[in-house]
């Protein structure tokens, strides 16, 4: 059992930023301009409720993916955001009111749906657990710093505990192109650097998100999990309850590869963390 597929290489992408063609502080062509300078491999610009036009800015090594943002109040009182990656250029449709309708929207426009920064939203289970169709929730949103709500890892463990299995995606919700900048992305394991390629891996989970530390293999071989990762302060294995495991290095030093005996049922992802105390997110491993 591998996550990862041995064929293909690694692609650094931005999956949710906004442009002065919504509420984002840059241009187009200036807020590309700040992911190719810091070495992105791809981009999904996702302004409000409409799909902005960047194609003209892709290159053989550099791509940009059409993308949108959703959102509504349901009547019961929640608010959804969704983003869309991948979607034949739309605009929202004004009279979509639930987060269902949402994520129907881009899958009706061939993209992949992502559930919005849940802990920002205050989206607990209740609200999500009934949505069918998106490939994953934001586990860290740059943007939600500023108010204390950027990481939602705890939603992701609610929701995989009982039984909701969805993917962990790590990005920008660039705005201000400052604090939220180029500050947490996913890498995806794809062919080759087109839009099919990287949608079909989005949606196969053949991904992880991170804030710099780097997840290079996932293997579960011989009732055993085996986890390489660059150099990192800790390696913790995570599970239903209290199951699982942290992997310290020593003081003063690091460590890039850790084991533990696989368990029988629920599930396993793995968290990289740094000195900085920065994270990688592996997917989750259902057993």
């Amino acid at each position: 059992m591998n996550p990862f597929p041995r064929e293909g290489q690694w692609y650094k992408g931005n999956l949710h930023m906004h442009t002065t063609f919504s509420d984002g502080r840059l241009s187009l062509s200036d807020a590309i301009d700040f992911y190719k300078k810091r070495g992105y491999d791809f981009v999904s610009v996702t302004d409000h409720r409409k799909t902005t036009p960047a194609h003209e800015f892709a290159t053989d090594t550099f791509l940009t993916i059409p993308g949108i943002e959703l959102n509504c109040w349901d009547p019961n009182g929640y608010e959804y955001h969704i983003v869309g990656v991948g979607v034949q250029p739309f605009d929202q449709d004004p009279d979509i009111r639930t987060g269902q309708g949402l994520i129907d929207q881009v899958l009706e426009h061939g993209g992949v749906a992502i559930i919005a920064h849940p802990y920002w939203l205050g989206l607990e289970r209740p609200a999500i657990q009934h949505l069918k169709g998106a490939t994953g929730i934001e586990v860290y949103n740059s943007g939600c710093m500023s108010c204390g709500k950027a990481l939602s890892d705890v939603h992701w463990d609610d929701l995989l505990h009982h039984g909701y299995d969805t993917f962990g995606f790590a990005t920008d919700d660039t705005h201000y192109y400052d604090y939220d900048g180029a500050v947490s992305w996913v890498m995806v394991r794809a062919k080759e650097l087109t839009q099919e390629s990287i949608l079909a891996a989005l949606r196969a989970g053949h991904f992880y998100a991170t804030q710099g530390p780097e997840i290079r293999d996932v293997r579960v071989e011989d009732g055993q999990i085996h986890v390489e990762t660059s150099d990192v302060a800790r390696i913790v294995f995570v599970s239903n309850r209290g199951r699982g495991t942290t992997v310290w290095a020593n003081p003063g030093e690091t460590i890039n590869r850790a084991s533990i005996k696989q368990w029988k049922d629920g599930y396993c992802r793995i968290e990289a963390i740094d000195a900085q105390g920065r994270k990688a997110w592996s997917q989750p491993i259902r057993f």
